[in-house]
């Protein structure tokens, strides 16, 4: 290092130390927007309205399981400048050999990538960023939590107003 120079911080990752992200079991999830910009559509009347881009996300999130056999979709939504799914990861769905077992955090930047890159072609802004750089995930352990979290995800678009991730709330 040159003389005088300062390593930067090194960033805390949110993910579970020494925890296996490839491990079968039921994730949720929580991706948010740069910047908590409002790219993906309006709340009206408690319904999401999803824009151009949100319907991009959207469709690339329906998409994950061509490209991960092993995950398998639950109950989700696109909201204006995030998205909450819940997924499962299943081994006994992939044919192939175990030793290339996608995890929670690869589906993740493959997700976030194929998505921009799609979001920023129909725009004509090719890397612009779409995505903060982590992600929220808990893994689900009982059928209660899985139950709690599933109203929590259906209920998201009626609570928008109160949502600590609706800018327009953080300015009253």
């Amino acid at each position: 290092m040159p003389p005088g120079w300062i390593a930067p911080a090194r960033r805390k990752s949110p993910r579970i130390a020494h925890y296996d992200y490839s491990l079968p079991g039921t994730y949720f999830v929580t991706l948010c927007t740069y910047a908590s910009q409002c790219l993906f559509g309006t709340v009206v009347d408690g319904e999401i309205q999803l824009s151009e881009t949100g319907r991009i996300v959207n469709s690339c999130w329906l998409d994950i399981p061509r490209h991960f056999v092993t995950i398998e979709l639950d109950l989700y939504v696109v909201m204006p400048n995030h998205l909450h799914g819940l997924l499962t990861i299943d081994a006994s769905r992939d044919a192939a050999s175990t030793d290339k077992r996608p995890n929670l955090n690869a589906m993740e930047g493959s997700f976030k990538s194929a998505a921009t890159r799609k979001v920023n072609s129909a725009k004509g802004k090719p890397g612009a960023q779409l995505w903060q750089r982590a992600y929220y995930d808990h893994a689900v352990r009982t059928d209660q939590g899985l139950e709690r979290i599933r109203k929590y995800i259906a209920d998201n678009p009626l609570k928008w107003e109160l949502d600590e991730e609706n800018p327009e709330r953080r300015r009253r």
